[in-house]
């Protein structure tokens, strides 16, 4: 459904950008995963890349990784100061932390993007990661 090939991503795995078990608890949403988490759990790049776009919307700050070859990683839900336009970031390297829920665990936002467009994220992650 408009999804991109997944030959083109053929290889290519992420490190979960939360450390908690995500097969039990993230909601597919299309091309994103929607995990639960409790406040203050660091969020980490999920591959080796460059910062290349900071940008919010609904009161949501959202950073763009750029990881080459047309790869992106998205990030929504998180809380502190986000990392500036141009920042490398490490592989599972943390860079904010989940914000707080209004009545239980905060949600965060995560999506994969390839060279002709979104994907199915979930058939791209590893894990699930330790707690």
């Amino acid at each position: 459904a408009g999804w991109a090939s997944p030959n083109r991503l053929a290889g290519l795995r992420f490190v979960p950008p939360l450390a908690v078990a995500f097969h039990h608890s993230p909601v597919s949403e299309g091309r994103s995963v929607r995990f639960e988490a409790a406040a203050g759990v660091p969020v980490r790049a999920a591959a080796a890349g460059r910062v290349s776009n900071i940008r919010s919307s609904s009161g949501n700050a959202i950073v763009v990784i750029d990881h080459g070859a047309g790869v992106t990683t998205s990030y929504v839900g998180f809380c502190g100061p986000a990392p500036a336009g141009g920042t490398r970031l490490a592989r599972g390297e943390a860079f904010a932390e989940v914000c707080p829920g209004d009545d239980g665990p905060g949600l965060f936002t995560f999506s994969i993007t390839g060279p002709e467009g979104p994907v199915q994220t979930l058939r791209y992650l590893r894990g699930p990661v330790a707690e």
